[in-house]
């Protein structure tokens, strides 16, 4: 079920996921995707979805360099991935897109700067539903959407977004 939901002042809409969606590797493990362990609901630009139950969500961008301590400790080996949704109109269905932040090294702490928080726009902006943090201490590049987020040397963590308003 979806509405248009309007405080009558204009501009003002909040996006965020209504539940969580408990992001994961696709189907638990042995996966390039993400999906959601969870059925969840998104508010997107004043719309309700409908609950979307698990789909399988493909990250994508270039490839992501790897330090196994062999490389110069400046070489950019971390990545944040942003899931956003964005809300039908018409059938209240979520379609989710990706984006991705600046890579940054291993040995820098993970901040918000190094989040890419998708498109801003007055009624126009996806719903963000989380993030995926990558570290890639492999023998080998991060191919988005090929290389397993199980694999060998690769850390992959999972951060929902519900709960995280934006204006």
């Amino acid at each position: 079920m979806f509405t248009q939901y309007d405080h009558g002042v204009q501009g003002i809409n909040r996006n965020c996921c209504m539940t969580a969606p408990g992001l994961r590797i696709a189907g638990g493990a042995a996966s390039e995707d993400v999906d959601n362990a969870n059925s969840f609901a998104v508010r997107n630009n004043g719309y309700f979805s409908a609950p979307k139950t698990t789909t399988a969500i493909a990250l994508t961008g270039p490839n992501l360099a790897f330090d196994d301590g062999t490389v110069p400790a400046t070489t950019g080996s971390c990545r944040f991935y942003t899931i956003l949704a964005t809300v039908s109109t018409t059938t209240g269905g979520i379609t989710f897109s990706v984006v991705y932040g600046d890579d940054f090294t291993k040995h820098a702490p993970a901040t918000e700067n190094y989040i890419n928080f998708g498109p801003l726009g007055l009624n126009s902006a996806p719903t963000i539903v989380g993030f995926v943090y990558i570290k890639n201490e492999s023998v080998a590049v991060f191919i988005p959407g090929t290389t397993h987020l199980d694999a060998a040397g690769i850390t992959a963590r999972f951060i929902d977004a519900f709960g995280f308003v934006v204006a």
